[in-house]
């Protein structure tokens, strides 16, 4: 086989490019997935300090114990809402995130796959002659590695599918626990009072 190591040495210098491109994508997904978890909580949390500011205020020029009790019994279904709705918009950035990280994952084995493949078609190019169960070799061990890498993603695929399907079963869960919860509390206060 006559290879020239340059071509060995654009082949690698486009591998390395392609690999540096693909990890800024994943740097700027996590970045936006970690900016928008970090507005949602902010978000929530200014939210929630209003809510309660608003509420101790209430407490406070509350005439009687009964009106304070209104006022909590007030709250309780409201903040389980609220709690619930976060839990779903966390679950739609994990989603989204993962939604991206795979695109990027699959676009950079797609593209190491075609340099692979051209690599070794230009070096087969050259292959002197009695060499063609060496050639059939090398190309049904591509063509191998090329399926077990397909398996392997798609079982990843599938992993991260059954891994989003938990956190919603999660948050579901969650948010139906959380309703209970609520219902229970209000029914009990007001059988208290």
């Amino acid at each position: 086989m006559n290879f020239a190591p340059e071509k060995f040495a654009a082949a690698n210098t486009a591998s390395l490019a392609a690999s540096l491109k693909s990890f800024a994508a994943v740097a700027d997904c996590l970045a936006a997935a970690t900016q928008n978890l970090s507005t949602l909580n902010l978000v929530t949390l200014r939210a929630w300090y209003d809510d309660s500011v608003a509420h101790v205020g209430a407490l406070a020029a509350a005439k009687s114990p009964k009106a304070a009790l209104a006022l909590q019994l007030g709250v309780v279904t409201p903040g389980a809402e609220k709690a619930i709705a976060y839990l779903r918009k966390f679950e739609g950035i994990a989603r989204q995130t993962q939604a991206e990280l795979v695109r990027i994952h699959e676009a950079e084995a797609l593209a190491v796959s075609r340099n692979v493949e051209a690599l070794v078609d230009g070096m087969l190019k050259d292959a002197p002659a009695g060499s063609d169960l060496a050639v059939v070799a090398l190309k049904t061990s591509l063509s191998n590695a090329k399926s077990a890498y397909a398996n392997a993603n798609q079982i990843a695929r599938q992993l991260g599918e059954a891994a989003q399907a938990s956190l919603g079963s999660v948050t579901s869960a969650a948010a139906h626990t959380m309703t209970k919860t609520a219902s229970a509390a209000v029914v009990g206060m007001g059988s208290a009072a």
